[in-house]
C-alpha cells in the first residue's frame, strides 16, 4: 500500500493508492477572456493615448471602490489586459472563472480613462485562449472593415493579414 500526504494551502489531502491504482489529485486555475469595445463620447477627440496600465489600473480601482479591500485583493490580483488596440479600441481582459462576473460588473462601472469619458462594453465572453483569438479576429476584420475608407486599406487580403498580425500580439 503506497501512502503519500502533502499540504497545499493549509489544507492536508492523503492520497492513498496501489502499485497499479494510485489517485491523484489535479487542480487547474480556469480562466474565462473578456472582449469589448472602449466606446468613446461623441463630442470628444478621439486622439488620446490610452494603454494597457491604463485599462488595468483603472479596472483595480473600480473594483477596490466596489468590492472594497477584501474583494480589491481577491480578485484584481488575477485580473489582467492581455490586448488593446488602439486603431479599433478593442480590448481582451483575462479574469479567473469564479471572478468574471466581478471584473465584467466593474467594467461597466468604468465611466473615465485618463480623464476623458469613455464607456467600456463587453461583446463576449470566451472560456479559453484559442476561442478568444478566433472570435477576436472576426472583430478585427469587422472593424477594420469599417475604417477601411479612411484607412485607405484597398481590399480583404491586406485586412485579413492586418488582422492576423495583430493576434500575434495577443498571447493568452
Amino acid at each position: 500500500m503506497f501512502e503519500k500526504t502533502e499540504v497545499i494551502s493549509s489544507i492536508e489531502l492523503t492520497l492513498i493508492g496501489q502499485a497499479h491504482n494510485i489517485f491523484f489529485i489535479m487542480v487547474r486555475l480556469r480562466h474565462r477572456y473578456l472582449v469589448g469595445y472602449i466606446l468613446f463620447d461623441d463630442n470628444s477627440d478621439r486622439n488620446f493615448d490610452i494603454s494597457l496600465n491604463d485599462i488595468q489600473s483603472s479596472i483595480r480601482e473600480k473594483m477596490q471602490t466596489l468590492l472594497g479591500d477584501i474583494g480589491s485583493g481577491k480578485y484584481s490580483a488575477f485580473t489582467s489586459v492581455k490586448y488593446f488596440d488602439k486603431t479599433t479600441n478593442i480590448f481582451v481582459i483575462r479574469t479567473p472563472q469564479q471572478s468574471f462576473h466581478e471584473a465584467w460588473f466593474s467594467l461597466s462601472c468604468i465611466t473615465t480613462l485618463t480623464k476623458i469619458n469613455v464607456v467600456l462594453s463587453v461583446v463576449r465572453v470566451a472560456s479559453c485562449g484559442r476561442t478568444c483569438a478566433k472570435y477576436l479576429r472576426v472583430v478585427l476584420v469587422k472593424s477594420l472593415s469599417k475604417f477601411s475608407a479612411s484607412d485607405s486599406v484597398q481590399n480583404s487580403e491586406s485586412i485579413s493579414a492586418w488582422a492576423d498580425n495583430e493576434l500575434k500580439k495577443f498571447e493568452p
